[in-house]
């Protein structure tokens, strides 16, 4: 018999392989494999490269976390393996002793399937079969309608409407303030990592700002940090913006700097949900990788299917509402509206978001996904790209390069080839 059908406690593995400071991805799928672990009918891995201070805030939540360079993979046998999409190569190649085992694909990220496709050789580049035999099994889950409407520009008839929404990170019992505390300038905060993903769209907000006739003197708080942080030409806004970088902050720490310190929040993802409880009015950004020009920022309840975040293009196509930067402060300073927006901003998350109902929902599409690791790797496409990894591998076994590097190599190939 199938060893998913036998076991007594199905376990359910998150599997990742990126090294990269704490950010919204990585403890939305911690607090989810956390809220399974509780329920006491399942048994949750995280698979990751080490990271002490993520595992340390989860060491009594009975999640077993492996090193993914040192892990044995007999004990993961016909487990259930939850895999962000563009890593379903990477994870064959990690799981290659692994015979049985169901597969459901999580697509958290506008731009996830166009990673996938960015691993192939540009001559292979057409992933659409192996896009449709994943959604034949019901085996992609999207975090919200913006990721899944820019993965159905890859599909004829588009991915099934399977959503798990991001949660706010931690729940604190601040109470909402709307005090206004930007008495002289204008208080904004901008929360997300400083790193190639994210660092074109806080671009983006410092040339708004810059070329806004509605705005004055503005005090930019910068919560987080990251490697591309020298990308911000301080100078260039100096005569309008006076910045502030206080690097990551966490739970209360972080809501009382934000209550204490700003008006309006821009942000994205789970962190947009952080800052919404918060009473903080809070806008949506664009985001993209390569630079660009849009001055238009978004509510998130002027949003729909749990979107909170998107590229330029896909919000030209989804039609939700949009304001310049410098409507959105007048919206804000005006009288009561700080208390106004925060408090809409406050009550769609209450309404919409929640851990419980996500841990919910993630096992009913674990439950619905008839993928397996079999599946993959037999698929045409799937084998020839393990095969050219393979190849590769042979050719450099000296320094044993993994799927990552892979990727590099090809990439590499296709910009000069």
């Amino acid at each position: 018999m199938d060893p998913l059908e036998k076991a007594q406690k199905e376990k359910i593995v998150f599997y990742l392989h990126k090294k990269q400071s704490i950010g919204g991805g990585l403890v939305f799928y911690m607090n989810l494999a956390s809220a399974i672990a509780e329920l006491g009918k399942y048994k949750a891995y995280y698979i990751n490269i080490p990271n002490a201070d993520l595992e340390s805030r989860y060491l009594n939540d009975h999640i077993e976390c492996l090193d993914i360079h040192n892990c044995d993979l007999s004990e993961l046998e016909g487990a259930s393996f939850v895999v962000p999409l563009n890593y379903i190569f990477d994870f064959l190649t990690f799981a290659q002793e692994v015979r049985y085992g169901r597969i459901l694909l999580f697509d958290w990220q506008p731009q996830q399937v166009d990673f996938l496709a960015a691993q192939f050789p540009t001559k292979r580049r057409n992933i659409c079969s192996l896009l449709e035999m994943f959604n034949s099994r019901h085996a992609v889950v999207f975090m919200d309608e913006s990721c899944r409407f820019s993965g159905n520009r890859w599909l004829a008839n588009g991915f099934e409407p399977s959503y798990v929404p991001v949660f706010p990170a931690e729940v604190t019992n601040i109470p909402p303030c709307y005090e206004i505390r930007g008495k002289k300038r204008i208080s904004i905060g901008w929360m997300s990592r400083l790193d190639s993903d994210k660092i074109q769209s806080l671009i983006n907000l410092l040339e708004a700002i810059k070329n806004s006739q509605d705005i004055n003197e503005v005090d930019l708080h910068i919560i987080g940090d990251g490697n591309q942080k020298g990308k911000i030409n301080l100078a260039r806004y100096a005569g309008k913006i006076r910045f502030v970088f206080t690097s990551y902050l966490y739970g209360e720490e972080r809501d009382s700097y934000f209550q204490e310190n700003i008006d309006i929040a821009v942000t994205m993802g789970i962190s947009a949900l952080d800052t919404s409880r918060l009473g903080i009015p809070t806008v949506i950004p664009i985001v993209q990788m390569k630079p660009f020009a849009g001055d238009q920022f978004v509510f998130p309840y002027d949003a729909a299917g749990f979107s909170l975040g998107w590229t330029k293009d896909d919000l030209a196509s989804l039609g939700y509402q949009t304001y310049t930067i410098g409507e959105v402060v007048k919206m804000v300073y005006q009288e009561n509206g700080k208390e106004h927006l925060g408090n809409a901003c406050r009550q769609y998350c209450t309404e919409n978001f929640d851990l419980a109902n996500s841990a919910g929902l993630l096992i009913d599409a674990i439950k619905n996904s008839k993928l397996t690791i079999q599946d993959c790797r037999e698929h045409p496409i799937a084998a020839k790209q393990l095969a050219g990894f393979k190849r590769y591998q042979m050719f450099h076994r000296r320094s044993r390069p993994d799927y990552l590097t892979y990727i590099l190599f090809v990439q590499k190939l296709n910009r000069f080839g």
